[in-house]
């Protein structure tokens, strides 16, 4: 995975779905796009295994718009690059958003 295109990515995520003027990638800027995960009735899983020395933060989301048995994972070092791709990934496949454009 590629963090800083993820991180890319999310910015012009939130600013596409207007959730904030601020498009500043700190732990406050994934709030509204969790919120609007939960109103999906969707479940978001964040971990933190400070056992481990590589891969520490993961991330799921799974839920009734993503398909019967489908799920979205990701393990990571990078905190925030994890985020960004698992909500970025959530909107292409459950709200239709075209990060290709």
């Amino acid at each position: 995975m590629d963090s800083e295109k993820y991180k890319r990515l999310y910015k012009r995520l939130l600013i596409d779905f207007e959730f904030d003027g601020n498009t500043e990638i700190s732990l406050n800027s994934f709030r509204p796009i969790i919120e609007n995960i939960k109103k999906d009735s969707s479940i978001f899983l964040f971990k933190v295994d400070g056992e481990r020395e590589e891969n520490c933060y993961s991330f799921i989301i799974t839920g009734e718009k993503l398909g019967q048995g489908n799920f979205l994972r990701m393990e990571t070092s990078d905190l925030e690059g994890g985020l960004s791709y698992i909500c970025v990934k959530y909107a292409e496949e459950v709200w239709g958003w075209n990060s290709k454009t």
